[in-house]
């Protein structure tokens, strides 16, 4: 069995803004852009990639505890502001990269932009990237339920506390309060706590292609 490894959770300056920053592991550098529900915590996947890499996951900004600048509109914009972000934590490059669904989004518009920061290149049900068939699934025209319900295997999210659940459900139910981003961020880490269920992005179990693109960042294990 694997030693535990430690990481450290701290605010840096970097790329003009307050950044938090979540590291573990040693080895080649390895930055993971997370998805757009932020990130909930050092995640499974993250520790057992930190068992052989230097794994970087910064939050975008207006994530966490991450300044959020007016000037940021896009997917274009969040990629510029990785670049930045990578040069100023004097990172070596080209850099290996695991973008997960908004972060896949950013990080392949970090790959046409900029291909010489690149090494190698993850991309985990990125947004943005049209399928074969179908539509993407489109976050921003449904509730936070509906998003959670598509975006994970039905193992990950039967377990979920029943209040925390009815608190996602109402808001995301055409009430006068839309799913706050603590909401959201409890049910991820309700989900991510459950060690025995199947992580699978909801692509792998439904045939509708409207799922394709809509994964988060998943445990690697399952």
């Amino acid at each position: 069995m694997a030693a535990a490894v430690n990481h450290t959770e701290q605010l840096v300056e970097a790329a003009g803004l307050s950044v938090e920053l979540r590291r573990g592991g040693s080895g080649a550098p390895l930055l993971v852009l997370h998805s757009e529900f932020g990130v909930p915590g050092w995640l499974e996947a993250y520790k057992q990639l930190a068992e052989t890499r230097d794994v970087i996951v910064p939050s975008l900004p207006g994530y966490g505890r991450t300044t959020r600048p007016d000037w940021i509109m896009g997917a274009h914009d969040l990629a510029a502001w990785v670049t930045w972000f990578v040069r100023d934590l004097d990172l070596p490059t080209p850099i290996d990269v695991i973008g997960c669904s908004l972060g896949g989004w950013v990080a392949a518009e970090i790959a046409i932009a900029s291909p010489l920061l690149i090494n190698r290149i993850v991309l985990v049900g990125a947004m943005g990237i049209k399928p074969d068939k179908g539509e993407i699934f489109d976050y921003f025209l449904e509730g936070g339920l509906t998003g959670i319900r598509r975006a994970f295997h039905p193992k990950r999210i039967i377990g979920i506390r029943p209040l925390l659940w009815a608190r996602v459900d109402t808001a995301g139910r055409g009430s006068r309060r839309a799913a706050s981003r603590d909401d959201v961020s409890d049910c991820l880490e309700a989900i991510h706590a459950q060690p025995d269920a199947a992580a699978l992005p909801s692509g792998d179990q439904s045939s509708d292609p409207a799922d394709l693109g809509a994964g988060g960042c998943h445990n690697p294990a399952g």
